[in-house]
């Protein structure tokens, strides 16, 4: 068997027993099962169905019996024959419902009467004007007006029926329980009026719904030809009827594989009387079918020996090729495992005849969210129904946003000290410390006979200056952080933290202590940074050459760099000679001029001079930029432990915050939990009643699912 043909015999036969196993619960759905035997057999017969269909009935049977003279088609095919059937009728399902009146009397019952609900309101009780009079003395303890019935549409369009009582003496009861508040009847609900028991004298309504289907008979001709696998539509080539036109235009192929239009060719006689050739018949058909937009295959054949008596057998070349052409058209179909054609209109049928499953489970499925909706309204009339649940949500709501607070707000000081102590931020506490000792000057004092260099400050003492300074910045920074802890950081800090935890945990106002909560603590921050600090050594000793000591060791350091560029001068202006001749020469020179050698005394002197205060310059600071670098590093070390421990005092307050108010919750939680046992007990029933519901829509939900996998063909 092809492989399609035997996935929908698997199919098929998990489907029966899929039907099988529900027929408890819906009866109904037994011939179904039946219908779905009929098809396994269908498929297992292998045969296609071929229809024909024709306003004209004889042509229609000359097809037949021409088809019928092909062996393989008798096999292959179930060869059926109908007249052109109408288009289907939109036929629209309809609904009843209506409410039974009973009463025992005389210990039997009586069926008194059967209601229709057709109007929106339907009042119930001794009123005359009410939809139901019960005003007989027999009935017991009927109000003027006892209960209302009133028509609604749910989510899906669908009515519903909605019983309340009318503020009556004796209640309204449904299957034996008060009612208090609205109730959407169900199918064979049973009302009670005055009585949770059916008793003499008792009104007793029983509530039914019924959907009726319409009467289908009058489209079964047509369903009858779409159920089949090959459609042959034999009509007359002259003109297509409007009947015709409109089921070629209209009709259903979703469960045909093959459609045939099969014009009745003329013979030689008629195209002569008609003056119409078949050629140009079928290509004004084909301009037909073109305007109705039809992808119908047109086939023509030639029927006149199947109806015309002593009509020569033998045809014409171009008739015989035609009648060919048909034979081998209808063969091609069966050719290539025809199984699978069946295969395809028997699984589009399955789908069919299982539509009504489904929406018996859609049904089910909605009335079971209706009893459930029903159970969950009952629940919320006790007070704080849901206050277990809805405590522990909001505790573990509680607990959550503190975790992520309290983590949160770490984070945001690491991010803090991580800015404070940012090496290119200029609000960083290490750039202000460089910043506070880039401006200190260094001097040069002398102590027992020494010259020292040192950094001067606006105070005798340099560490006094810049730990004052470094206390003062992160006492600010400290106090600032810790306000945002309170009051800015993760939405409005500690604070606003209090206020929504106070707000979700109000659930019963009566229990909550407004003053349970403290506000945050405040933190001092200088006293946790005053300490004995040691300080930093802030000056170096300072060896100064005298002036002649560096003039000696200058020139004789660079007394050949001197010749060499007096050499050089004098023979540009050209004088030459040895070492000697050369200073008797500047000898006799400076001796006529002797200001030129005053000149050339004050000259080099002024250089020296200049190349002297230079060098001591760079020594002072080399030695004041050591300092400065050996000064900013200790302080901002200094800055980064004094952080350091600012921030583990922020964790030390804020892990005390978070016990603080993990305490409040935890007695909270105490009241909470002690009020709760107080109501609990009355909740058990509806909600073993509400979980037994649950679970038979997760069962639903999981029969469902099986149902949408075998439906899948």
């Amino acid at each position: 068997m092809p492989p399609k043909a035997d996935k929908l015999t698997q199919n098929l036969q998990s489907l029966q027993l899929f039907l099988q196993r529900n027929l408890e619960r819906h009866p109904e759905i037994e011939p179904l099962n039946l219908q779905l035997k009929q098809l396994e057999t269908l498929l297992e017969t292998k045969k296609l169905i071929l229809q024909i269909i024709s306003e004209h009935e004889i042509s229609a049977q000359a097809l037949f019996d021409l088809l019928s003279t092909q062996p393989n088609f008798l096999t292959a095919y179930q060869i059926k024959l109908d007249a052109l059937p109408d288009l289907p009728k939109n036929l629209t399902p309809q609904t009843l419902t209506t409410l039974t009146l009973r009463c025992i009397i005389d210990d039997r019952t009586e069926i008194q009467q059967s209601y229709p609900l057709t109007t929106e309101n339907f009042l119930i009780g001794r009123n005359p004007d009410a939809e139901m009079v019960l005003n007989d003395p027999q009935y017991r303890g009927i109000s003027w007006k006892h209960a209302l019935i009133k028509s609604k549409l749910d989510a899906t369009e669908q009515p519903l029926w909605q019983l309340e009582d009318r503020f009556s003496t004796n209640g309204t009861f449904v299957n034996g329980q008060p009612i208090t508040t609205d109730y959407i009847l169900q199918p064979k609900d049973k009302i009670t009026l005055a009585s949770p028991h059916s008793e003499a004298g008792i009104v007793e309504l029983i509530f039914d719904h019924q959907n009726i289907t319409p009467d289908t008979s009058i489209n079964e001709p047509y369903l009858e030809i779409i159920n089949s696998d090959v459609l042959l539509i034999v009509v007359n080539l002259e003109k297509l009827s409007e009947r015709e036109i409109s089921l070629i235009k209209g009709i259903d192929t979703s469960m045909i594989a093959k459609v045939f239009i099969v014009p009745e060719l003329f013979s030689p006689e008629e195209e002569s009387q008609l003056l119409l050739t078949s050629e140009e018949g079928i290509t004004r058909l084909e301009s037909v079918l073109k305007a109705q937009e039809s992808n119908f295959e047109i086939l023509p054949v030639f029927l006149k020996p199947y109806y015309v008596e002593d009509y020569p057998t033998e045809l014409g070349k171009n008739l015989q090729k035609k009648q060919d052409n048909f034979i081998k058209s209808i063969e091609n179909i069966i050719k290539r495992q025809p199984e699978n054609i069946l295969a395809a209109r028997l699984a589009i049928k399955t789908q069919t005849l299982l539509e009504p499953l489904a929406i018996l489970f859609t049904e089910d499925k909605i009335l079971l969210q209706e009893q459930i909706i029903q159970q969950k309204k009952d629940l919320e009339q006790l007070t704080h129904i849901n206050l277990k649940e809805v405590t522990k949500k909001a505790l573990n709501t509680v607990n959550e946003e503190k975790d992520k607070f309290f983590k949160k707000v770490k984070l945001d000081v690491a991010q803090a000290k991580g800015a404070a102590l940012d090496n290119f931020s200029k609000r960083s506490i290490v750039y202000q410390v460089q910043n506070f000792v880039d401006q200190l000057q260094p001097v040069i004092i002398k102590r027992d006979g020494q010259s020292y260099i040192q950094l001067a400050a606006s105070g005798q003492d340099v560490n006094r200056d810049l730990l004052d300074f470094c206390i003062s910045w992160l006492e600010e920074w400290g106090i600032h952080e810790w306000e945002k802890i309170s009051y800015s950081y993760n939405n409005g800090g500690l604070n606003n933290l209090i206020v929504q935890i106070q707000s979700t945990l109000n659930i019963i106002p009566s229990l909550l202590d407004n003053t349970s909560f403290s506000a945050p603590q405040a933190l001092d921050i200088r006293s946790n940074l005053m300490m004995s600090f040691a300080g930093i050594i802030c000056e170096v000793r300072h060896k100064q050459v005298s002036l002649p000591s560096y003039l000696m060791k200058e020139i004789r350091t660079n007394m050949m760099q001197y010749m060499m560029m007096i050499t050089l001068v004098l023979a540009l202006i050209g004088i030459r000679g040895g070492k000697n001749q050369i200073f008797e020469q500047l000898s006799k020179t400076f001796k006529s001029y002797p200001l030129l050698l005053g000149a050339v005394i004050f000259g080099i002197f002024f250089l020296l001079m200049n190349a002297y205060r230079a060098d001591n310059q760079m020594k002072l600071d080399e030695a004041s930029e050591k300092l400065g670098k050996e000064l900013a590093g200790y302080y901002q070390s200094l800055s980064k432990n004094l952080i350091e421990k600012i921030i583990q005092e922020f964790n030390l307050a804020l892990d005390y915050e978070a016990k603080k108010i993990e305490d409040t919750v935890a007695e909270i939680q105490s009241n909470y939990n002690e009020y709760i046992i107080d109501i609990e007990k009355i909740q058990v029933k509806l909600q073993a009643n509400l979980e037994q519901y649950k679970e038979k829509e997760k069962n639903l939900d999981k029969e469902t699912a099986e149902f949408q996998k075998l439906i899948r063909m």
